[in-house]
């Protein structure tokens, strides 16, 4: 066993996430593909066609969500045996394990909670940057396509919100128990008040669960577009 600060284990812990990841995409590809040519064997129309793949991919993603989880688990089981995550920066050792799995976007968080004097402008920039990355390209993209920082689409962005956010705890910064507070308990009631909270919609995007259901369902879709295009 051996240490390694938090934001360091990050990146080991991804990089031997990363044959998981890769294997979960491509069997997810596959049982995609296997539903719709299953689907198609019957001379059902198109719409009880997809119904049907719709249903037999949902099964085959839940038995692979129940592996994928007893891989994860004893993945995370196995390095923390081999790795002795150390907090860095004031964290606890909860928010140490949040940073491991999460990155950055926790780290510059943490960091602004718990040293907000020591949070500088590149910290700030660093937080963007993570703020906006874990959004994930759907979100990234779709605001670029609206107008960017300028998009009617979302109700505001990243650098928008972790200003205020950065303001409010700079303005704090001389009581810790305040600044606690203000992270803990009044950060999305303040941001809710200002106007510009992340919306049901952007959280839907922005979220795993949202992501791989557009992921799923924009293939499953192009898949029977093709399939009918083909038979004209």
């Amino acid at each position: 066993m051996f240490g390694m600060l938090d934001y360091r284990a990050h990146k080991l812990y991804w990089l031997l996430r990363v044959p998981l990841v890769l294997a979960v995409i491509a069997l997810s590809f596959f049982l995609l593909f296997a539903a719709f040519a299953y689907a198609r064997t019957f001379s059902y129309p198109t719409i009880v066609q997809f119904g049907i793949a719709v249903a037999l991919f949902e099964l085959g993603a839940i038995a692979l969500q129940i592996v994928i989880a007893i891989l994860s688990w004893v993945l995370r089981k196995i390095f923390f045996f081999l790795v002795d995550v150390v907090p860095a920066e004031g964290r606890n050792k909860e928010e140490a394990e949040d940073v491991l799995v999460h990155g950055d976007a926790i780290r510059y968080f943490a960091k602004l909670k718990y040293q907000p004097r020591r949070f500088d402008d590149n910290d700030e920039g660093m937080l963007i940057r993570a703020t906006k990355k874990s959004q994930g390209w759907i979100v990234r993209t779709l605001r670029f396509l609206s107008g960017g920082e300028s998009s009617t689409l979302f109700t505001s962005t990243p650098r928008q919100r972790i200003e205020v956010i950065v303001d409010q705890v700079r303005m704090r910064q001389h009581d810790r128990a305040s600044v606690a507070t203000f992270m803990d308990n009044e950060l999305l009631p303040y941001l809710r008040q200002q106007g510009i909270s992340p919306s049901v919609f952007e959280q839907f995007l922005a979220s795993q669960l949202g992501r791989w259901l557009v992921y799923r369902y924009t293939v499953l879709i192009m898949l029977f577009a093709v399939g009918a295009l083909s038979q004209t």
